[in-house]
Formats: C-alpha cells, structure tokens, sequence
C-alpha cells in the first residue's frame, strides 16, 4: 500500500511450505516431542492448529532458494535492505506472469490456484477463491497428483526426498486412498498424530475447506 513494511515469512505458522518440518522459528522435532511428551504426563492435551486451505505465498527468497517462478535480478538488495520497502517495491522483483515453466516448479497448477503463470486463478466461492491472494490448494478434486517440485528439491537438498517418498506412499497402501491433493495433506497431518501423539486439530479457514477434506482428515 505504499507503506515501508518488512519483508516477512509469516510469524503463524500459516505460510505452508512442508507439512512433514517443524518450523525452524519454534524449534526441532526434538523438541516438540519434549513438550508433547511432557504434557501427556501432566494430563495435558495437545490441540495442533492447522490449515489446508492454502500453502504460503511465493517469497523471494523461498523462490531464489527453490528455483521457482521468475526473480528480477536485484531482489537481495531490496529484500535485505529492511528500510522503505513496500508492497511495490518487493512485488516489482516478481514476474508473476512468465513463464508458465518456472512457476510449475513450485506446487503446480494440479496443486492450486492462484493466477500466476500456468495457474488458474481463484474462483468467487468461498471454496473456490484465493483467501488474502494465497494459493488455494485444490482439495475438491478428485483427480491424482504428483509430489510437487518444490518439495522434491527440498527433500532432496535434505536427503529426505526418498523417506518421505515412500512413507506417504505407505499412507496411500494401508488406507487405500488415491493420491488426491486432500489426501496428501490427510497423510501429512495426521503423521503429526501417528509420530508424536498429537491429540487432536484446530482447524484454521475452515469454511474454505469442504466437508468432505475436513472428514477426509
């Protein structure tokens, strides 16, 4: 809007990049199996918040680090600079609109809408639409997708690429669900469950989800 503003990631935890990652910001895997562990003891529930509405917006630098979408050359000077960046500014280093090629390295078209390059855009229903200009995972649709690019290279990067492969594979086998957009974040989600106990789930936009998602999980 024309006002300096920080060039944040989200401090909520609601910019979905990896499911299956604790987010570095509140600490390890570890960890949160110490606090869920130590909770239990002292009878203590554990309530997950959760989204499945949408992943995170593009950030420069997730998009310099994963090599998606199209970066102006430039974008370290204003990302990093902290000082009199705007709206403006940081979305003028973002060609939103070529090429389809380079943006279908991040989640894909199969995955979400959000108007980009490739993408549709988002729809006028509360199911359908792009909350806030955040990419809607495509939940409603019942057609089988791959794993999307941007988390191949970053579970390959991690080494993990072959792991989480073959453990959501394992989801699909036991349950016998297709590897639909909802049930890849079933199988995610509900591994938070399954490896550390996690008692149950808050679910966040949930009006944005259809029923059957929410059910699903």
């Amino acid at each position: 809007d024309g006002n300096p503003s920080y060039a944040h990631y989200s401090y909520h935890g609601y910019y979905v990049l990896d499911y299956t990652q604790t987010d570095a910001n509140f600490g390890t895997a570890e960890e949160f199996e110490t606090l869920v562990d130590t909770a239990h003891e002292h009878g203590i529930r554990v309530i997950m918040d959760i989204v499945m509405n949408h992943s995170g917006y593009n950030s420069l630098y997730d998009m310099a680090e994963y090599g998606y979408g199209t970066v102006a050359p430039g974008w370290e000077d204003a990302y990093y600079s902290h000082q009199n960046v705007n709206n403006k500014t940081y979305h003028s280093f973002i060609d939103y609109n070529t090429n389809a090629e380079d943006w279908a390295n991040w989640w894909g078209p199969d995955w979400i809408r959000c108007g980009v390059a490739g993408y549709t855009e988002g729809g006028g229903s509360d199911l359908t639409r792009s909350l806030a200009g955040l990419p809607d995972f495509k939940t409603e649709q019942a057609s089988k997708v791959g794993l999307p690019k941007i988390l191949q290279k970053k579970w390959s990067r991690e080494g993990r690429l072959d792991s989480e492969t073959a453990k959501i594979n394992n989801f699909f086998t036991k349950t016998g669900r297709n590897a639909t957009v909802s049930n890849y974040l079933a199988g995610w989600l509900s591994e938070w469950v399954r490896e550390y106990g996690v008692d149950g789930f808050r679910c966040d936009t949930a009006k944005h989800v259809e029923f059957a998602s929410w059910k699903n999980l």
